[in-house]
């Protein structure tokens, strides 16, 4: 929201050169902080999964293990959809 707000008003100032200093700024900041909540999701991964299963049951192992892995495919995307988010959100007329 921020980064729509500091574009909007490089458009009203008429500052082409503001408008992609702001909107190429907001998305790479959020790459970074997509980047390491991504790093963060990865090395915690089956300590996420084990939060949801009983580690007592039979399959407990199995299960966090897969859902470890689940949890690599969605973190994957943490980066493009920050990314894609926050272009959409700066640069929509």
């Amino acid at each position: 929201m921020a980064a729509a707000v500091r574009v909007s008003h490089a458009v009203g100032r008429n500052d082409r050169a503001g408008i992609k200093r702001v909107g190429l700024t907001a998305i790479l900041l959020s790459v970074v902080i997509a980047a390491i909540l991504t790093l963060g999701v990865v090395a915690v991964r089956f300590e996420i999964a084990g939060l949801f299963l009983d580690k007592s049951a039979g399959d407990a192992e199995a299960t966090i293990g897969l859902a470890a892995k689940l949890l690599l495919v969605g973190a994957s995307f943490f980066i493009t959809d920050a990314a894609q988010s926050i272009a959409a959100e700066a640069f929509a007329e």
